[in-house]
């Protein structure tokens, strides 16, 4: 019978730990942004509908640019299914762009710059729960100004 390492258990229970709390900090402050949007917090968890909702009621976008996410999801089924080439990486980069661009109008909607926006992006763990649980107050005028630009 083998002996059962303690440390590793120990450190296995440690960085599940590690990940449920910082899973709970960044639903939690994503969840207080979206309602300080005037959204309800659960949009944000049903995954293309989150992106309908922030793209077309909240920053006044066209609907089909939830398509861009539509083909990500495809993208990464078709995929896992048939391997990666030139098509899955065009289609990744161009996701990842419309994902910075929209994390660039809910820091602009909050009169945040762009190094905020870079936390947004890099760190969220740190970011959405500054911006949730802060007492800043979105403005909607930011958006409708840099949408007619």
């Amino acid at each position: 019978m083998e002996e059962i390492n303690m440390l590793g258990v120990a450190i296995l229970v440690a960085s599940f730990i590690y990940l449920v709390v910082v899973a709970i900090l960044i639903l939690a402050g994503i969840w207080k942004v979206y309602k300080k949007m005037g959204q309800p917090g659960w949009v944000y968890l049903i995954p293309i509908y989150g992106i309908y909702v922030l793209n077309t009621k909240v920053q006044k976008r066209n609907p089909w640019l939830v398509l861009i996410d539509v083909a990500g999801i495809i993208n990464i089924v078709v995929a896992l299914i048939n391997g990666r080439g030139i098509c899955y990486w065009t289609i990744v980069i161009i996701c990842w762009l419309y994902h910075i661009i929209l994390t660039n109008g809910i820091s602009k909607g909050f009169k945040r710059g762009k190094w905020f926006t870079c936390g947004l992006i890099l760190i969220p763990v740190i970011f959405y729960p500054i911006l949730g649980f802060s007492k800043d107050e979105f403005y909607k005028e930011v958006f409708e100004k840099n949408i007619e630009k």
